[in-house]
């Protein structure tokens, strides 16, 4: 012997004139249409603009060892993504990148005594050139 307990019972709509069918699905289609634009731009992380992916160079010795292999270092937003940084890079430099590494070292307490400070962390991309391109880096 089978219980159906677990089907859903099925809602019989009421019939309506001719008129008000099209101006409920007018409104209808307008809320699914406001519905649907929230729910794709949520939960979804936003890159920044291409102009502030890039916020400084990041000028140190090793990264002057690797800007003599074609590898630049940049100091990132931090929310870039890879494919930002390249584009950025591209669109800023006129240059053709390879490929882009990113590595991010977050924030610490540091303390002396009774004090605790906060060192904020940082997100850096290593961008690889395409063999003979480079980019000159000024140091501020």
């Amino acid at each position: 012997m089978a219980f159906n307990i677990f089907k859903k019972k099925e809602e019989k709509k009421p019939q309506i004139s001719a008129e008000k069918p099209l101006e409920k699905e007018k409104k209808q289609s307008k809320k699914e249409v406001v519905k649907k634009t929230t729910v794709s731009t949520k939960g979804k992380k936003t890159s920044p603009a291409l102009s502030s992916v890039l916020l400084n160079p990041h000028v140190t010795e090793k990264a002057a060892m690797l800007a003599e292999k074609g590898q630049y270092v940049f100091r990132v937003h931090k929310t870039a993504t890879k494919g930002a940084v390249k584009q950025s890079v591209e669109a800023l430099y006129g240059v053709n990148v390879k490929k882009v590494g990113l590595t991010t070292k977050p924030a610490r307490k540091v303390g002396a005594g009774k004090r605790t400070v906060l060192q904020p962390g940082l997100k850096k991309a290593v961008v690889h050139l395409k063999k003979g391109e480079s980019i000159e880096i000024i140091s501020r």
